[in-house]
């Protein structure tokens, strides 16, 4: 099998410079100007083999057994489903989870859960490797191995974790095609985050993610939207956050001025507006509901989402065009 890159050193490359942009006013802090991605942990590392099946192996000693191109597949996050359709097609593909929505031919697929776990519908689908995200799924790993039930708990709440995940997928899929459509995966990254990086505006366009409006929450380093900030030359102005989603004051806000306002959920409410009526995102009409499945899911999309967003903070694309596409 071809050696495939990895993602991490693109968005390294295009994260070692930190934030960006200059602060205003004394706003921000050092701490945040200098801000960059943190490695992930627990990523799977070597693949060791043995009759007809291999064990991944995680650099904190962790192992998953896989059997040698598996082809009853049942994937638990809409991300992942998502991934494996792209990489082996959606015919490996025996249940998803109740939220997986794209490519079309996933939808008529059986829905099964593993929070809580449904353990009689996994077993009904007679899988031969279930999907999992550790970030939502890890209390449901125990469970799912007193029942036999084959799992591999995988990443990709950041860019790193995205690249580490397609590395990974691409090595336990196998199949015609796989490695290619990894490498072109790779490809398409790079030449997009190249293309975003060169449509950023000076100064750095500043902008708060809000994931939760009520009590109010926002996105920090870690999260897949903050990498994409970055990979455009912007600014998350909640990038001294220190974790990627955490509760954020309203007073923080409105001293940290963003130039935009994204939320992920929905619209930012009247209270809010008008609370913030003269931060600059608020009187310039730059607060968007920023919700496209491909923004919010890394994935196969993750590309072409990155140029959207990228042309949208720098003037070039439409605000709308970021919400959910209906």
């Amino acid at each position: 099998m071809k050696r495939l890159p990895r993602l991490g050193l693109v968005v390294g490359a295009l994260l070692s410079g930190g934030c960006g942009g200059e602060e205003r006013g004394g706003a921000l802090g050092p701490a945040c100007s200098r801000q960059v991605a943190g490695a992930p942990t627990g990523n799977w590392g070597r693949v060791e083999g043995e009759a007809g099946a291999r064990w991944l192996v995680r650099a904190d000693g962790a192992r998953a057994r896989v059997p040698n191109a598996p082809r009853r597949i049942v994937s638990t996050l809409p991300s992942i489903t998502e991934l494996v359709a792209y990489l082996a097609g959606s015919e490996v593909l025996v249940g998803v989870s109740p939220h997986c929505n794209f490519p079309p031919e996933v939808v008529g697929l059986p829905k099964v859960s593993v929070l809580p776990v449904d353990v009689e519908g996994l077993r009904a689908l007679k899988p031969d490797l279930v999907l999992c995200d550790l970030d939502f799924h890890a209390q449901s790993l125990e469970l799912l191995e007193r029942h036999e039930i084959p799992v591999l708990m995988l990443e990709s709440r950041s860019l790193t974790h995205l690249g580490t995940t397609v590395h990974v997928l691409s090595q336990v899929l196998e199949g015609p095609g796989v490695s290619e459509r990894a490498q072109a995966f790779f490809r398409r990254f790079a030449e997009a985050s190249v293309r975003a990086a060169l449509a950023q505006r000076q100064p750095a366009q500043r902008v708060l993610l809000v994931d939760q409006t009520d009590p109010l929450n926002v996105l920090g380093p870690g999260s897949l939207l903050d990498d994409m900030l970055r990979a455009c030359g912007c600014v998350n102005v909640a990038c001294d956050l220190g974790r990627p989603s955490a509760p954020f004051s309203e007073e923080s806000v409105l001293m940290r001025a963003p130039d935009w306002i994204l939320t992920t959920w929905e619209p930012l409410p009247e209270r809010l507006r008008a609370r913030w009526a003269r931060l600059p995102a608020v009187a310039q009409g730059h607060v968007v509901l920023a919700a496209a499945d491909d923004l919010l899911r890394p994935g196969p999309r993750t590309p072409e989402a990155l140029e959207r967003l990228a042309a949208m903070l720098s003037g070039q694309l439409a605000p709308e065009l970021l919400a959910p596409r209906r």
